[in-house]
C-alpha cells in the first residue's frame, strides 16, 4: 500500500516514552488501526520509488510518500498472527509501531 506522511510529521527521528524511532526508514513496521482490528506492515521503499504512478509527475522526489507490505493483523490487545483478513481503505490512519506493539509481533521474553 502507499501511504503519505502527513505534512505535520516531521520525517526522521521521533520519541515516544523516551524511546527514539526512526520515521520512514525501509524496514521499519507500521500498525494500521481498523476498529477492532490493527493491521501490521513493513515498510518496504521510501522517496521517489513510493511515490503512486498517478502522482509521479507532480511529486518526483516523492519525499513524503511510503510502499508498505502488509503482513499480518491481531485483534484488539491480542496476539499477531500473519495474513489479513481485512485491508486498510482511503485515508485510514498509519501509525509508527512502538515497543508494546514490537512485542506483540515478535513476543516477549519469558521472565
Amino acid at each position: 500500500m502507499s501511504v503519505a506522511l502527513d505534512p505535520s510529521t516531521a520525517p526522521g527521528l521521533a520519541f515516544i516514552d523516551g524511546q527514539g524511532y526512526r520515521i520512514g526508514q525501509v524496514g521499519s513496521f507500521i500498525r494500521v488501526p481498523i476498529g477492532y482490528v490493527d493491521l501490521f506492515g513493513v515498510v518496504s521503499q521510501v522517496g521517489a520509488g513510493a511515490v503512486p504512478e498517478r502522482l509521479a509527475t507532480e511529486e518526483p522526489h516523492g519525499h513524503r510518500w511510503m510502499t508498505v507490505q502488509l503482513v499480518g493483523e491481531a485483534i484488539s490487545h491480542g496476539d499477531f498472527s500473519r495474513g489479513l483478513s481485512q485491508y486498510p481503505t482511503i485515508g485510514d490512519a498509519v501509525h509508527l509501531l512502538a515497543e508494546p506493539d514490537l512485542e506483540r509481533l515478535y513476543g516477549s521474553e519469558a521472565h
